[in-house]
């Protein structure tokens, strides 16, 4: 099996700063509605709405706060894949 792990980490240090962009800028804003936006009398349906807003606002920010964890993660994988490889290639007289 082919492992390179110098690129995996490449990969997955781009990856966790994408993810840390969108979530800096995900958190940096929230949504509203104009009051009024939906109308006279149409208030009970803009507070529904808000509310939905919120929700999905903050499902969007846990997806982006998984993901970053995720990446620190499978980074940690890597390198533990790494050392172990290279410990196991000593053992055998390889070389990495």
């Amino acid at each position: 099996m082919a492992f390179d792990a110098t690129k995996a980490l490449a990969v997955l240090t781009q990856l966790s700063g994408e993810a840390k962009a969108q979530l800096t800028s995900h958190t940096a804003t929230s949504p509203h509605l104009a009051p009024g936006s939906t109308g006279r009398d149409f208030a009970a349906q803009q507070a529904a709405l808000e509310r939905l807003f919120h929700t999905l606002h903050q499902q969007h920010e846990h997806r982006y706060a998984t993901l970053v964890d995720a990446t620190k993660q499978a980074n940690s994988q890597v390198e533990t894949a790494r050392s172990t490889d290279i410990s196991n290639a000593a053992g055998f007289g390889g070389v990495q």
